[in-house]
């Protein structure tokens, strides 16, 4: 309910402006609350839409750094696995050695 009551009185100051702005003649209440109420609106449109790329820029951020995280898992697994495959093979070499003498 608070929001609405903000926006409420967000519109009421823009639409008193305008009346001001026109040198206070009267009439043109409706059309100058209507005239506020599409200015307010336009207005946390524009900020509702930067919240969002924001949120998605920062999702984007995030998923790319998952990946990257990821793929440098991985790349440290099959790295880990090759030095263990490598250290295997000089130590059969080695005992192969032992064998021949």
């Amino acid at each position: 309910m608070k929001n609405n009551e903000k926006l409420f009185n967000e519109i009421a100051r823009v639409a008193y402006h305008l009346f001001e702005k026109r040198g206070n003649v009267h009439g043109y209440n409706v059309k100058d609350w209507i005239e506020a109420e599409k200015t307010v609106m336009q207005k946390h449109a524009k900020e509702i839409e930067h919240e969002a790329e924001d949120i998605s820029s920062a999702k984007r951020k995030k998923t790319a750094v998952k990946k990257k995280t990821e793929v440098s898992q991985a790349s440290q697994k099959t790295s880990g696995k090759a030095v263990k495959k490598a250290v295997k093979k000089k130590k059969a070499t080695k005992k192969a050695v032992k064998k021949k003498n």
